[in-house]
C-alpha cells in the first residue's frame, strides 16, 4: 500500500512552505536610519554603525566579508532560490537593551522599527518584521508594542537576552501584557551579553575570548527561563508565547530536570 503524497492527501495545503524565522537585516551606517530618528537625536548617529550603543569586546578575530544582509532585493532574492517564502526580520541591534540611556534606546527602536517597515517590509511581501523594543524602559516599550501591535507588516516582538536581570521580574510585566493584548509572540535574541549595563556573559564573570562568549552564551536563556517560571509569569499572561532564538536545545532537558527535582524538594518555598 502506498501512502498518498501530501498534495493528494491535503490539495489544499497552505501556500507558504518554507519560513526563516531568523534573517539578520542590516544597514551600513546609521544614516541610513536617520530620517526615522527624532532631530534631537540625530547628532548621536553620526558617528558609525556601531560607536552610538553599548558595546562588548568580543568579536571574531580576522577580516570579515562584505555583508549582503543590507540589500533588501538581494536578501530576498537569495531566500527565494533557497525555497524560503517568507523571512522573519530580526535586525541586528541585540546591545539595544542594555543601553545606558533609555531614552534613547527607546527611540532607536521605534526608528528602526520605522525603517523596517518602510525599507524592506512594505516593499517585500517575502518579509515581515518583529517589533523591536529596549526592556530597560518596560513603559515605552508596551507603548512601541500598542503602537504597531496590529500592524499586519509585524508578526512578533523582538528584544535581546542581555539584560540588567532575568525576564521574570515584575519589572517587565508590561510588555507580556503588550504581548498578550495583541496576540504577537515574544522572542528573544542572544548577542549583546556583557555589553552595557548588563552583567557579565557567564555567572563566573567576564570570558577571554569569542569562543568562550559565543558558546556560554545559552546560559543566559536557562536563567530567564527559570525565571519566568518561577516569578509565574505565563500564570499571569496565559496567552503568552516565548521564542528564544540562536540558543540551542540541548541544555533544555538537563534544566527541565533539575528544576523540577529541585522544585520537589523546595516546594513550601515556591514564590507566592
Amino acid at each position: 500500500m502506498v501512502a498518498p503524497s501530501r498534495s493528494e492527501a491535503n490539495p489544499q495545503r497552505a501556500a507558504l512552505q518554507c519560513v526563516d524565522c531568523d534573517v539578520h537585516h542590516e544597514f551600513e551606517q546609521w544614516s541610513e536610519v536617520l530620517p526615522f530618528v527624532p532631530d534631537g537625536l540625530k547628532h548621536r548617529l553620526t558617528l558609525g554603525r556601531d560607536r552610538s550603543l553599548a558595546r562588548h569586546g568580543f568579536r571574531k578575530v580576522g577580516g570579515q566579508p562584505v555583508s549582503l544582509a543590507n540589500n533588501p532585493a538581494t536578501v530576498a532574492e537569495t531566500l527565494s532560490a533557497s525555497g524560503v517564502d517568507r523571512a522573519i526580520l530580526v535586525g541586528n541591534t541585540f546591545s539595544l537593551g542594555v543601553q545606558p540611556n533609555m531614552d534613547l534606546a527607546a527611540a532607536l527602536a521605534r526608528a528602526l522599527n520605522d525603517w523596517t517597515l518602510d525599507r524592506w517590509v512594505r516593499p517585500n511581501p517575502t518579509f515581515k518584521g518583529s517589533i523591536l523594543v529596549a526592556q530597560q524602559d518596560a513603559d515605552q516599550a508596551a507603548e512601541e508594542i500598542d503602537r504597531l501591535g496590529d500592524d499586519p507588516g509585524m508578526v512578533q516582538v523582538v528584544m535581546c537576552s542581555a539584560s540588567e536581570a532575568p525576564f521574570g521580574r515584575r519589572q517587565f510585566h508590561p510588555i507580556y501584557a503588550a504581548c498578550e493584548r495583541h496576540g504577537l509572540p515574544l522572542a528573544l535574541h542572544i548577542g549583546g551579553e556583557g555589553a552595557g549595563t548588563s552583567a557579565p556573559s557567564t555567572p563566573v564573570g567576564h570570558p577571554n575570548t569569542y569562543v568562550e562568549w559565543y558558546s556560554a552564551l545559552p546560559q543566559a536563556y536557562m536563567a530567564h527561563v527559570m525565571s519566568m517560571v518561577s516569578e509565574g509569569v505565563f500564570e499571569k499572561f496565559p496567552g503568552l508565547k516565548v521564542v528564544l532564538c540562536e540558543g540551542g536545545l540541548a541544555w533544555l532537558p538537563h534544566v527541565v530536570w533539575r528544576f523540577t527535582k529541585n522544585f520537589k524538594a523546595v516546594r513550601p518555598r515556591r514564590p507566592g
